[in-house]
């Protein structure tokens, strides 16, 4: 009788050892899947930032080229012309960015009723006393093939912009961008605010 109880202690040790084994080597797959998630969405966030920055960088070069002169109504005119091109210029297959606005100029950078609110929310954020900086929305949809990234980040309204986006615009830049925009929303802004917001979209495996 005792022989039979030791026997059946240790077939119970084993069993028991066995399932600690398989809960840990769940635990330690789940651990892993979850840190190469987060490094993937980390490296994902770096190509994205870094297609924001080139994308400002190109604009604000075609900025500061078409006002070398000083003469805004060129600038305005250089701006319908190039601007959007320039934003979608580092789109590819898996990657598009766009600008978008809740006073949008060109009405191709009117938001989604998604970006919409997220644009709201910014607002009340940098009225609470949030960081410039931090206004960023960020998300990752995964569907069974691919996971889909959006991040948004909010574009200041700096000096340069108070020229034909600001509430002391001249009446001949004011007349130009009505023939260039005829239903534009983009007046009245102050040093800043928020003028709008980079909205990227990425797709990865």
């Amino acid at each position: 009788m005792f022989y039979q109880t030791t026997i059946s202690c240790r077939i119970l040790a084993k069993t028991y050892n066995k399932s600690i084994m398989k809960i840990l080597i769940i635990l330690l797959s789940l651990f892993i899947f979850h840190l190469k998630s987060d490094t993937d969405s980390n490296y994902q966030e770096e190509l994205i930032i870094e297609i924001i920055n080139k994308t400002m960088k190109n604009l604000k070069n075609t900025l500061q080229t078409a006002l070398k002169d000083g003469n805004i109504v060129e600038a305005i005119k250089i701006c319908s012309s190039q601007a959007q091109d320039l934003t979608m210029l580092n789109n590819t297959e898996k990657t598009s960015i766009k600008r978008i606005s809740l006073k949008y100029r060109n009405p191709a950078n009117k938001p989604t009723k998604k970006e919409e609110l997220i644009l709201k929310s910014f607002e009340e954020k940098l009225q609470s006393g949030i960081e410039f900086n931090d206004l960023v929305f960020k998300q990752t949809i995964t569907n069974y093939k691919e996971k889909t990234f959006t991040y948004i980040k909010a574009i200041p309204v700096k000096e340069v912009c108070l020229n034909c986006h600001g509430d002391n615009v001249s009446k001949k830049v004011l007349k130009q961008i009505k023939i260039n925009y005829p239903n534009d929303k983009a007046i009245g802004f102050n040093l800043g605010e928020i003028r709008g917001a980079f909205s990227v979209r990425h797709t990865f495996n």
